[in-house]
């Protein structure tokens, strides 16, 4: 992994090893070509502090060679990328370093714990010492402000239909299981009874997680929808087969031109065939009272459509299954 590469090159020093290992002189690391992110570590000047490997590089420079890199950034150079460190609000998390046998004290942008893990927790990445990804997305679930927000770091951490290295969603579980008495321990345990392996981002977890909280669902995830004639129409992100109600989380991407283009024309196709669709974006999650309102009323209409005019079906024609869609998004069930 290239970041992963970037990281172990070490970006960031302490200032006694980069003497030590003659990078700089006591002179040269008082020049601006040199900067202090934190107090005794020095970084080249020109790498950016509010990119994740930056942070990371930081974390693993204070923790020292016995330091253990668990939650988000265990997971970001783990390959689940989407976890970089950036909350729902937008603002910075900080970085979680085991240090059980030192006394460092929290900084910015850093979190130390000096918890114990046990043996089978902590892994060696290409010399770099981290925790296994189960236990790195039950620490990250722990610090999430909430069910919701748990909710999207396990479905991040156990997608089976997005690209990065994953884990199981059993493995979170067992995990869980051997940790009875943790603070937060019930948000963590809700989150992953709700969880799904078919997520795609972040935002269709929290947007789940919010149309399950107005009494819609239960959900197929990431399903795709045929008509009559077994044409695909789309796959939608989130579908109550009861109500026929379709709920999609558009993202950054979908701001495109052509892209909203093509949204607009799939929710035309998708309303033909009898479904009632509702969107959401990013700025909804500010808003989770009018979010929560529209998805009840799109779910009395649903309720309250013909049904016999439904001319849609989630069973896949047989053309379905030898096609690269399939490679992709699976196969039935769609939770």
């Amino acid at each position: 992994m290239d970041a992963l590469d970037g990281l172990l090159r070490g970006l960031t020093h302490r200032v006694a090893a980069a003497l030590t290992d003659d990078l700089a002189t006591p002179g040269q690391l008082r020049h601006r070509a040199w900067t202090h992110p934190l107090h005794g570590l020095v970084r080249p000047t020109g790498a950016d502090p509010g990119q994740p490997l930056a942070r990371i590089h930081d974390a693993v420079a204070v923790g020292g060679p016995r330091g253990v890199l668990g939650g988000w950034a265990c997971a970001f150079v783990s390959g689940v990328t989407v976890l970089d460190g950036i909350d729902w609000r937008g603002a910075e998390q900080p970085v979680l370093i085991f240090t059980p046998d030192t006394q460092l004290r929290p900084r910015s942008g850093l979190e130390p714990s000096r918890m114990r893990l046990r043996a089978d927790e902590v892994v060696d990445l290409d010399g770099l010492r981290v925790t296994t990804l189960a236990r790195a997305l039950y620490d990250e679930m722990l610090r999430a402000g909430s069910v919701r927000e748990a909710l999207a770091v396990l479905d991040a951490g156990t997608s089976r239909v997005s690209r990065g290295a994953r884990t199981g969603r059993d493995s979170v579980r067992d995990l869980v299981a051997r940790h009875k008495k943790t603070r937060g321990i019930v948000r963590v345990r809700a989150a992953v009874e709700l969880g799904s392996e078919r997520v795609a981002s972040r935002g269709e977890s929290r947007l789940r997680h919010t149309g399950l909280e107005a009494g819609a669902g239960p959900f197929l995830v990431n399903a795709p929808v045929f008509d009559t004639s077994g044409r695909l129409v789309g796959i939608v992100d989130l579908l109550d087969e009861e109500a026929g109600l379709v709920l999609e989380y558009d993202g950054a991407d979908h701001r495109q031109p052509k892209r909203h283009s093509d949204d607009n024309s799939r929710e035309e196709d998708l309303e033909d065939l009898n479904l009632t669709v509702v969107r959401a974006t990013s700025y909804d999650a500010t808003r989770l009272v009018a979010l929560d309102r529209r998805i009840r009323v799109g779910r009395r209409r649903g309720l309250a459509r013909q049904r016999r005019y439904d001319r849609w079906s989630t069973v896949p024609p047989a053309w379905w299954y030898g096609s690269q869609l399939a490679q992709t998004w699976g196969y039935p069930p769609w939770r």
